[in-house]
């Protein structure tokens, strides 16, 4: 089995044979979306809730990594799963991420925490899209990895310096 990497704003494809996996998942969100027929799977690591306002209107920063921001992550892995040959009725999804890394006790952050902002984002987007959400490990104050393979669908997910390991077994 390979295993594949994906950055900030990156969105890896995988088949059966290969391991998807996306380290430190602060306030990031990491969404991985499978087709149960064809067994293939893409991983967004996804930064940002919305494309951000660029000088002058110029968008084509912003879509330089479809993967950074939730609007456009999602789209962009239906899109290569459907190069790929899946279908919409067989396509699944998992999340993980969505931390409030740094928060100083006295001060009011309310409405700024982007990881929460992350989670809602991205569960609405599933949401109207009808991609089912089996399972999600989101939330907290503790960075994570996540490692998805594509062969059985499992998500196992390490949680901070705990080195506490999660296993998503469900599909």
């Amino acid at each position: 089995m390979t295993e594949y990497k994906a950055r900030i704003g990156e969105v890896i494809v995988g088949n059966e044979e290969d391991i998807l996996v996306a380290t430190a998942l602060g306030s990031c969100i990491g969404m991985v979306i499978y087709d149960l027929n064809i067994k293939a799977a893409v991983l967004a690591h996804i930064a940002l809730p919305e494309l951000l306002p660029t000088p002058k209107g110029n968008q084509n920063k912003n879509l330089e990594m479809p993967g950074r921001y939730a609007t456009t992550a999602i789209t962009e892995c239906c899109r290569l799963l459907e190069k790929m040959g899946a279908k919409k009725r067989y396509l699944r999804s998992k999340i993980a991420g969505g931390s409030r890394m740094f928060e100083m006790p006295g001060k009011d952050y309310s409405g700024i925490h982007i990881g929460v902002r992350n989670i809602v984002s991205v569960v609405n987007i599933l949401e109207i899209k009808n991609i089912p959400l089996i399972s999600k490990d989101v939330g907290g104050n503790s960075s994570r990895t996540i490692k998805f393979t594509v062969k059985n669908f499992n998500m196992n997910i390490k949680k901070g310096l705990e080195n506490i390991v999660i296993y998503i077994l469900n599909y």
